[in-house]
């Protein structure tokens, strides 16, 4: 523990731990503390009460605090008597940073805190920054939360809340926040301790949370393979029924032997791959060229079955084979083929009418043009959608992580098959989710737009 010494309000309280995790801190501590560990699994005991009883051998008992929280085996709850708010270490090995501010100090929530309710009904607050679970267990510890939107003082907290409270009492619950990450100390300019790491400061909430969130070691959520929808909500099929497949263009299909003997190398392709975003609208892609490329990068296979449910081959790498990804065209200029908003079915290989040109197609292709820094707009802008359930389903944790990963891969399949067939392509980093749900009358939450690409002859 660092920043001064403890604060007095502070109660510890037993977790339940793995049985491996009890027998580490058993043998771990010393004697002077052993029965110390038996009584906190009796109930809370006050830190102040612990720190009077064991006035002569302190270290002992902080070095014994520590190790509980580096073992998942301790909370701390503010006040001892009816606790407020609780901490604990959400993931082992951690170092618990206790300390009492100063009456003088200011204080602001972290731009990183989050609120939630987690499955059982408790109010949460969890920062990516510290590894660290918070519970609310009383209004008053929100009301501090939004008084805290602004730099205050414990004084200046007092006033606008209304509390009948001493200033030490506050300051007991920001020890608390403060060790869980929710709150920041500021300066006399307002800048925060967060506004002065630059590591933090080029940090947004929401990509931080989602980086720290997908991956393992600061947090201690159900990650992987869960399968936690099983038995309740049935699994989306490996194939997308087309529902405009009554408008369904035939696209030819191709000798894959034929087109290997006159694909330039790989090396060569590997290497000569570019980002190309100038196009010849007075040559542009054909509809042959179109339903080639399509066959090559995304079509289906053949289906196959396991215990776990159907799935399907395609020409791309997909995480779990779930292949949750479904292409629509937007077709500016094309050889063959009336502009419009198509859908690709890759089992019938076929292209599907879904909308005329209308506002939402033109602006998606504003969206490119404005994306590719304004270089063109595309002769086809192919939007990846991602069924998104169909890896949900099954993955707990990293759902999103990995359709965004696959997506790579996709984008990547897109761009070695254009450069062997002598096309501009590109990817784009940005597309507008709300249009696409508009032209596909698909509920955002379904089905939605992760992915942009443009395709088209080079200038």
């Amino acid at each position: 523990m660092n920043g001064g010494a403890p604060s007095r309000g502070i109660a510890l309280r037993r977790l339940e731990t793995r049985a491996s995790a009890r027998l580490s801190i058993e043998q771990a501590i010393g004697p002077a503390v052993q029965p110390l560990w038996q009584r906190l699994g009796n109930g809370p005991l006050p830190l102040a009460e612990l720190e009077a009883e064991f006035e002569d051998t302190l270290p002992q008992l902080y070095a014994f605090v520590q190790r509980l929280w580096a073992n998942c085996g301790l909370a701390l709850g503010w006040p001892a008597g009816d606790p407020e708010l609780e901490i604990e270490p959400a993931v082992a090995g951690e170092v618990l940073k206790l300390g009492v501010g100063m009456p003088t100090d200011r204080w602001k929530v972290s731009r990183f805190a989050q609120l939630h309710v987690d499955d059982s009904g408790g109010t949460l607050l969890e920062t990516p920054r510290i590894p660290v679970i918070t519970r609310i267990l009383k209004p008053r510890v929100a009301a501090v939360l939004v008084a805290l939107a602004v730099p205050r003082t414990a004084a200046e907290m007092l006033a606008e809340l209304r509390w009948r409270s001493t200033s030490k009492e506050l300051l007991e619950m920001l020890a608390l926040l403060w060790s869980a990450g929710v709150i920041t100390r500021c300066d006399a300019e307002g800048l925060s301790e967060e506004d002065a790491q630059p590591e933090l400061l080029q940090w947004e909430p929401h990509d931080l949370a989602f980086h720290m969130r997908s991956r393992q070691g600061r947090h201690s959520y159900p990650m992987g393979a869960s399968f936690r929808f099983r038995g309740r909500i049935d699994p989306h099929p490996a194939v997308k029924p087309n529902p405009w497949r009554e408008r369904a263009i035939a696209l030819p299909k191709f000798d894959l032997a034929a087109i290997a003997a006159r694909d330039p190398p790989f090396t060569s392709v590997l290497e000569f791959r570019r980002s190309i975003r100038a196009m010849d609208f007075s040559r542009p892609i054909s509809l042959a060229q179109i339903a080639e490329f399509l066959f090559r990068t995304a079509r289906v296979r053949h289906r196959f079955y396991t215990e776990i449910g159907e799935f399907t081959s395609r020409p791309y790498p997909n995480g779990g084979a779930s292949y949750e990804f479904e292409l629509y065209l937007t077709i500016n200029a094309c050889a063959g083929l009336e502009r419009g908003f198509y859908y690709y079915d890759p089992e019938g290989h076929t292209l599907s009418l879904v909308r005329r040109p209308n506002e939402d197609t033109e602006a998606l292709l504003d969206d490119a043009w404005v994306s590719s820094a304004r270089q063109c707009r595309p002769q086809v802008l192919i939007t990846i959608a991602s069924r998104f359930h169909r890896v949900s389903w099954k993955y707990s944790g990293m759902a999103y992580a990995a359709q965004l990963k696959n997506a790579g891969v996709l984008y990547q399949t897109f761009y070695l098959v254009a450069t062997a067939m002598n096309l501009a392509g590109c990817g784009l980093g940005l597309g507008d989710a709300a249009r696409f749900a508009r032209l596909t009358e698909i509920s955002n939450f379904e089905e939605g737009s992760v992915g942009e690409f443009m395709l088209g002859t080079p200038a």
